[in-house]
């Protein structure tokens, strides 16, 4: 039980909280505007001189919207925040986001004013959430990197992935270098395409160049068109069994909303007529593609003096065949921009991962799905081999960041990354 002089004491204290209190128009729960013995005020309004000082982005959660933002100005009871895109809602309270010296905060706080790209916040009394990292992280503006994408099965290791693993074992074998070679890879494919048939051509397209209607449609769905006979209308149009493989169905169905059946078959018997005046007997057309960007086409057709047909397992292997030209020309293009030179800048760095920037948005776009990476870091005289997993991915106002998170590295490479994170983090806020 406390004494009656540590109640008299305990009695002191709280009249002074209140007098200061009353005197500065302060509320109980709200110790802003003073400095107050066992309040944490002031460590609070270092951290946001602290990212005004360094110009250190925040992120604001406000209803269902993040924003990435910057302090403007810190006075004694509330902070001037650029938000550039925010709109003003009915709420009236957001979630402050930021990181520093590797200790990440959170606070909940409410809106005082709410203007174009600004508002202004409430300083808060209390830290509401801090969590410390495992690894410290350090910002590094002189570290640079190479990266490529490692090999993975293109179409899985079931069904169609186990075929083409099977099938073209020295297709595969290249695709998993850092650095495939295209011309093999072109031979190899020729070989096995000259086995369904002699027919065929590679067509890389010319910007603005005027495409025919089957180039069309295969660009805007990315898909290979196939049309098994050219003897059967009905080919142009009936829904396609084997996954992957488009015709006319969707035109087909388009056109059904405002003509007859007996029109509709009319407009396609025309094309049929044309392609037997071209001596066409069945086709397919798979796109090729950089990325998800599509530069043009494999055409390969079977003639009606011949008297065969592309089969549906021929055609299916022509789209194999097409998306693992693809694969290998942007693994290709990304060996030559970012894996040759170490040119790719690292915007912080920990022991169990880094984030770096990314300016290209269709290799952005393209690195959500081919997740994995090897990073060739120089680190003084030592050059290290890590593998790394993409986890996380976010625009900014000059291009992207990517988070990626280490899960191999070389003997020795976890070591001169510890040494070189401990002598940098000297340097850190504390």
């Amino acid at each position: 039980m406390p004494s009656s002089l540590e109640n008299s004491e305990i009695e002191e204290q709280e009249t002074l909280i209140e007098q200061i209190q009353r005197i500065s128009g302060s509320r109980a729960e709200d110790y802003t505007e003073d400095t107050i013995l066992g309040s944490e005020i002031n460590r609070i309004r270092h951290l946001f001189y602290y990212l005004h000082s360094e110009k250190i982005r925040l992120m604001i959660s406000y209803q269902s919207e993040v924003y990435r933002a910057s302090v403007e100005q810190v006075y004694n009871n509330r902070i001037v925040i650029s938000t550039p895109g925010i709109e003003e809602g009915g709420i009236r309270r957001c979630r402050l986001k930021f990181e520093i010296a590797s200790e990440l905060y959170q606070f909940e706080v409410p809106i005082l004013e709410m203007g174009q790209d600004k508002i202004i916040v409430k300083m808060p009394a209390f830290i509401q959430s801090a969590q410390r990292r495992k690894n410290n992280r350090i910002m590094v503006d002189d570290l640079f990197m190479k990266f490529i994408v490692l090999y993975r099965p293109v179409f899985g290791r079931r069904g169609a992935g186990q075929l083409v693993e099977t099938r073209y074992p020295s297709i595969t074998a290249e695709l998993q270098k850092d650095e495939p070679n295209l011309y093999l890879i072109n031979r190899i494919i020729t070989d096995e395409i000259v086995r369904i048939s002699p027919d065929y051509h590679f067509k890389f397209y010319n910007a603005g160049e005027d495409l025919n209607k089957i180039e069309t449609l295969v660009t805007e769905e990315k898909k290979s068109f196939y049309l098994r006979d050219v003897l059967r209308v009905e080919n142009y149009f009936e829904r396609q069994t084997l996954y992957g493989l488009i015709n006319y169905h969707t035109e087909y169905q388009h056109m059904l909303r405002t003509q007859s059946h007996e029109d509709i078959v009319k407009h396609f018997e025309d094309l049929r007529q044309s392609d037997m005046r071209n001596f066409l007997s069945s086709y397919v057309m798979s796109p090729l593609m950089i990325y998800d960007n599509i530069i043009g086409n494999l055409y390969v057709h079977s003639s009606l003096l011949e008297k065969y047909h592309i089969s549906y397992d021929q055609a299916q292997q022509v789209d194999l065949l097409a998306q693992l030209m693809n694969y290998g020309m942007s693994k290709s293009l990304i060996s030559r921009m970012y894996f040759q030179n170490a040119g790719t800048r690292i915007i912080n760095i920990s022991l169990s991962g880094l984030l770096f920037e990314l300016n290209d948005k269709a290799l952005f776009d393209y690195m959500t799905f081919h997740d994995k990476l090897k990073i060739l870091l120089p680190i003084r005289h030592h050059v290290m081999e890590l593998h790394a997993e993409i986890t996380r991915y976010y625009p900014t106002a000059h291009g992207y960041n990517i988070g990626v998170e280490f899960f191999k590295a070389g003997p020795d490479d976890m070591k001169v990354l510890e040494n070189f994170i401990h002598v940098r983090g000297k340097m850190s806020f504390h």
